[in-house]
């Protein structure tokens, strides 16, 4: 709590920015036979209290449906707690290879999988203490270090660069002849970091075929969201459930005369000062938006974030927000983004 709170008198209207706030390696598997095609389906993926049709992933760059629904189950064994359990839906999968990364006593923070046509490296969301108050370290830093322009988000650079040699690693030890396309996937911190890890292997002259993401808070500010966006020439594909707050923090900076508009006992001028201090820019990518309903392709980023602020702010009153967005926390599970989208398919 002490990192946080070093970061917030940094900002003379930090105030604003925290209420939206409230916001190894693994066994190496043997070599398949000509028989043993990978199978990277849903059928053969875990299960969940919700019926799906049984899709399998098309190895393609073009945007399918099916693979982003696998993407969010991908994510979803990523956070499994024991190697075994990994392995064994890894193998379900037809792996040929895989090795973890990130791996502590609590569980690792993703794998570089190889799954036949595509190597595939997962990274999951949020689940350790440490990594929740580096989500909450959401002051900016630049990424000159990397080679990026502009500005990213403290906490998920923090978070990235922990890991980025063991992935950078396990792609050499898998990859390093074949150079077969590699698919990156994260849910939730795990597409910021994802988001950094496609980037950064494009320049190094890797063949990044698509990027999946889910869930994904916004990474930085919009000359780095620029950057990304013609580094990765349209590969970028998001998928956001409009009831999921995650997906609108920090808020945009493109939103903030909503906030400046609100009744907040003269909190509201404070919010929105924040925000365009803050400066984030949405996410890169190409936008599939879907609640328990209803999907909608190629909306307007800015324009689905400010639906979710008006409906968490009931008769206009920002005082009323923190209550409202906590009760949303729920939608965030890999559970609901399988079911609620892959039923709507």
């Amino acid at each position: 709590m002490g990192i946080f709170c070093s970061e917030l008198v940094k900002v003379r209207s930090a105030v604003g920015i925290a209420m939206l706030m409230f916001s190894v390696v693994g066994p190496a598997m043997p070599a398949m036979s000509a028989a043993q095609a990978a199978d990277f389906s849903i059928a053969n993926g875990p299960k969940f209290s919700c019926d799906l049709p049984n899709m399998a992933h098309k190895f393609t760059a073009d945007f399918d449906p099916a693979n982003h629904v696998l993407m969010v189950m991908a994510a979803g064994v990523a956070g499994l707690k024991k190697v075994e359990r990994v392995a064994g839906r890894l193998k379900a999968w037809g792996a040929r290879d895989f090795r973890m990364i990130g791996r502590t006593q609590e569980r690792q923070r993703g794998y570089v999988v190889d799954l036949g046509e595509i190597i595939l490296v997962t990274l999951r969301g949020t689940s350790a203490s440490g990594e929740f108050f580096s989500n909450l370290r959401f002051m900016q830093r630049k990424l000159s270090h990397y080679g990026l322009p502009g500005k990213a988000h403290k906490g998920f650079v923090k978070e990235f660069a922990s890991i980025k040699n063991e992935i950078w690693q396990a792609l050499n030890e898998m990859n390093g002849i074949a150079r077969k396309p590699i698919v990156v996937n994260g849910h939730s911190l795990g597409g910021a970091m994802g988001l950094l890890t496609a980037v950064l292997l494009v320049n190094d002259g890797w063949n990044v075929q698509s990027v999946y993401l889910s869930a994904t808070p916004a990474l930085g500010d919009d000359k780095l969201s620029y950057y990304i966006d013609e580094r990765l020439g349209g590969k970028i594909y998001k998928l956001v459930m409009k009831d999921d707050p995650i997906n609108f923090v920090p808020a945009l900076a493109e939103n903030s005369a909503y906030f400046a508009s609100l009744n907040g006992a003269g909190f509201e001028d404070v919010v929105a000062h924040g925000i365009d201090k803050a400066n984030y820019a949405p996410n890169p990518g190409h936008l599939t938006a879907f609640d328990e309903y209803d999907l909608s392709l190629g909306q307007d980023s800015s324009e689905v974030a400010l639906d979710f602020w008006r409906s968490v702010t009931p008769d206009q009153s920002l005082l009323a927000l923190p209550i409202v967005y906590a009760r949303k926390f729920k939608n965030h599970k890999i559970k609901y983004y399988v079911c609620r989208y892959g039923q709507l398919l």
